[in-house]
């Protein structure tokens, strides 16, 4: 049987996608206590040395770097920096071969991405993580089709489409909402199917 991944690893992942939520929507007391829980897992990672030790590195600088960002209010910067500590943690789960494959966590950090270029107007940002969600799309279809119903897919592959398609900001940080909400629910959908006992 394969190992689980380590809960330092998972709150981590967990931590940092709601520490970006709270810092998207000005919750910066929320985004702080949150931070806390984030500071003691990434700690927790680095402590216990889960994963190789350029990526725990990279986590715990980046964890150092949010700090900072959040008590500054720096708000472009701290969702970057929570953003990157989700990609950071996927990177060191993808070891323990977890429920559901890290491509899946990898398109919620480029739905993100997406959503930060929106939100600062940089259409370079927009279009490279674009274009990168895209072909991480592509990679967790051929994992996962056996495990999802065709249908979902299909709804994300056309959101993920309609994203790259939109011009007007607004409109993007709409669908990036969307596709991380079909992220959400094509990651129950895996773990329920491939591992229904659990």
């Amino acid at each position: 049987m394969l190992p689980a991944v380590p809960l330092p690893i998972r709150e981590t992942s967990r931590y940092a996608e709601l520490t970006y939520d709270a810092v998207r929507a000005f919750e910066w007391k929320d985004a702080f206590r949150i931070f806390g829980e984030l500071k003691t897992s990434a700690g927790a990672v680095a402590t216990e040395t889960f994963g190789d030790s350029t990526t725990v590195d990279a986590l715990g600088e980046t964890t150092h770097a949010l700090e900072h960002s959040i008590l500054d209010r720096v708000r472009p910067t701290a969702l970057w920096e929570s953003n990157l500590v989700t990609l950071l943690a996927a990177n060191l789960a993808e070891a323990y071969h977890p429920l559901v494959p890290v491509d899946v966590d990898r398109l919620g950090y480029h739905a993100r991405a997406v959503q930060i270029g929106a939100m600062e107007g940089d259409d370079a940002l927009i279009a490279r993580e674009g274009e990168a969600l895209d072909r991480n799309l592509k990679s967790v279809r051929a994992v996962v089709a056996d495990y999802v119903r065709p249908a979902r897919l299909q709804q994300l592959d056309a959101l993920v489409t309609e994203l790259r398609a939109a011009r007007a900001d607004p409109e993007r940080i709409r669908l990036a909402d969307d596709v991380l909400r079909e992220v959400g629910a094509l990651r129950d959908e895996v773990a329920a199917r491939r591992y229904p006992a659990q």
